[in-house]
């Protein structure tokens, strides 16, 4: 994609599901117990937004990004976090096919 605005948004409408679990593999995380949570209707982007469409907009509103603001070691932590992102996608799927 070449940066270009899409400006397409999807309504999600609201509804109450069931959140978290009674038999979670890691108790610490909070995913328990399973309760009824209930999101209202709200409006998504149909496609991600690219790094050109979030630069645009931080250069159209002066946006601080939390990397510019704690350049230090918040920039070091985030840039390693990425690497156990998968592994947290895994374990939330493990656990929610426990949940089943």
């Amino acid at each position: 994609m070449d940066g270009a605005r899409t400006n397409e948004m999807a309504r999600i409408d609201g509804e109450t599901f069931v959140m978290g679990c009674d038999k979670p593999i890691i108790t610490a995380d909070g995913e328990g117990p399973a309760r009824p949570v209930t999101v209202n209707t709200f409006w998504m982007d149909v496609h991600e937004v690219s790094n050109a469409e979030f630069k645009r907009f931080v250069d159209d509103t002066s946006y601080v990004t939390e990397v510019n603001q704690y350049h230090g070691i918040y920039y070091v932590l985030v840039f390693h976090i990425q690497y156990f992102y998968q592994l947290l996608l895994f374990v939330l799927a493990m656990q929610y096919a426990q949940c089943q």
